[in-house]
């Protein structure tokens, strides 16, 4: 059960990580958004610990 809580937080930061790549290769970057995205995966990250 635990691990499945675990994964699912684990999957979440990778899709704010994968949103925060993507959002940087635009021409003129939402630096607030992509920092917003970047902090919420640290978060999610540590979550579950």
């Amino acid at each position: 059960m635990k691990e499945e809580i675990v994964s699912r937080w684990i999957k979440k930061a990778h899709e704010d990580l994968r949103s925060a790549e993507y959002l940087i290769e635009m021409p003129e970057p939402p630096t607030g958004v992509i920092c917003f995205h970047c902090q919420q995966a640290v978060k999610k990250y540590l979550k579950p610990t």
